[in-house]
């Protein structure tokens, strides 16, 4: 028999802004070089491991302005996040790539960021 459990969001802090998160997925890729060959069959010459990017999705609550992480997130995107930590799990250096903030009328506001990670993931 299955055992259903409810698990809490977990906070994370970008900088000034407190989400309280209910998913993250983290993704990574890594780009191959190839050159053609007499036989066909392509050579890899070369691999560049791109930083992971991780998304948070969650609520930001502000009594009074839910929006005003939309104007921070705006003006700071492209910029340095020091460290953020997510159940344990310490991500440096980050920079946000990427973002969406919807207002559905309600005291707070749903998000999904996106941040680059180049650093490796260190246990917090």
């Amino acid at each position: 028999m299955a055992v259903l459990t409810v698990r809490k969001p977990e906070i994370v802090m970008l900088n000034t802004i407190k989400i309280y998160c209910e998913s993250c997925k983290i993704t990574g890729t890594t780009t191959y070089y190839e050159e053609a060959t007499a036989s066909e069959y392509p050579y890899m010459t070369n691999k560049c491991k791109k930083a992971a990017r991780v998304t948070f999705t969650g609520r930001i609550y502000d009594e009074d302005t839910p929006m005003r992480c939309a104007m921070y997130i705006t003006n700071n995107n492209g910029n340095k996040i020091n460290q953020i930590i997510y159940r344990g799990i310490k991500f440096e250096n980050c920079v946000i790539v990427g973002f969406k903030i919807e207002d559905n009328g309600i005291n707070y506001v749903t998000a999904s960021i996106t941040v680059a990670v180049p650093n490796i993931v260190k246990s917090a």
